[in-house]
């Protein structure tokens, strides 16, 4: 006997076939963008473009967010202590997340971090505004469903950290 396990779709769209006991495709609009590094699960909520850190409280609960300058661990920690679910960031400092993920970056493969967040990171690190591409297609999608993954491997087979933005 079969026990059905119930799964998040993680994008928004219409279910377009199932195949009994193992998949279903689903078929919607949106955009997808890749970070450099990602950390933590896969997650979803609403987007939030912040422009200042300052702007991070406990009204955006639940919430994805984005912001264009770089940050550090006090603001990954007041993120996680707001309960926001991920943050889509340009850069941080390699010592700023070790004081935050109280870990060294060993392996070629992350995603699995026990971490109160899911960190997608767009151009990687040191201190480097986001992209203007990037951030501008954010902004647009203010407000719209957001799903992160942050697995990435480095070495054979790549997989890139995902951001999926729903049109």
């Amino acid at each position: 006997i079969l026990n059905p396990v119930q799964l998040n779709a993680f994008v928004k769209g219409t279910v377009t076939e199932v195949q009994d006991n193992y998949s279903a495709t689903i078929e919607g609009r949106g955009v997808v963008l890749n970070g450099i590094i990602g950390f933590g699960r896969e997650t979803s909520g609403m987007l939030q473009v912040v422009s200042d850190p300052t702007e991070i409280d406990s009204g955006l609960k639940d919430r994805v967010i984005a912001i264009r300058q770089p940050v550090d661990a006090g603001f990954l920690r007041k993120c996680a202590g707001a309960g926001i679910r991920g943050v889509v960031i340009p850069s941080i400092r390699n010592s700023e997340w070790v004081a935050f993920s109280e870990k060294e970056i060993g392996v070629a493969l992350t995603g699995d971090e026990t971490i109160p967040l899911t960190v997608i990171i767009t151009e990687g690190f040191g201190m480097k505004d986001m992209n203007e591409r990037y951030f501008d297609t954010l902004k647009k999608m203010d407000n719209r469903v957001i799903s992160l993954r942050g697995r990435t491997q480095i070495r054979a087979g790549v997989t890139r950290p995902v951001v999926f933005l729903a049109d």
